[in-house]
């Protein structure tokens, strides 16, 4: 099994190559923004999906929002965490939520 970021279709997978499927984890299939309930919550091209495999949080690479988006499998639900979707690169070290990133991919 592995995850999938979908920059075409604007969503994230699980994929199990062996049973050849795939599970929807996260993203309504519409380019866009939107943080909440995985089924509806919107990304624009991510590129890049992390575990953490302690809280088993999927990080996305938003790269078209110019965010870093939180997927909490438990709770259902899509957060921001970083990035205020402005494509640049100032810091603002104290509010990550306020900090511009340049189309992030890893």
């Amino acid at each position: 099994r592995f995850l999938l970021a979908d920059s075409v279709s604007h969503q994230i997978f699980m994929v199990n190559a062996v049973k050849r499927s795939k599970e929807r984890l996260a993203g309504s299939g519409r380019r866009g923004w939107r943080d909440g309930p995985v089924n509806i919550c919107e990304f624009s091209g991510p590129l890049h999906v992390a575990l953490d495999t302690n809280t088993h949080d999927l990080y996305v690479a938003d790269t078209g929002n110019h965010r870093i988006r939180k997927v909490d499998l438990s709770k259902g639900l899509t957060t921001t965490v970083c990035g205020n979707g402005s494509k640049g690169c100032v810091d603002h070290p104290s509010d990550p939520l306020q900090q511009a990133l340049d189309s992030p991919y890893e």
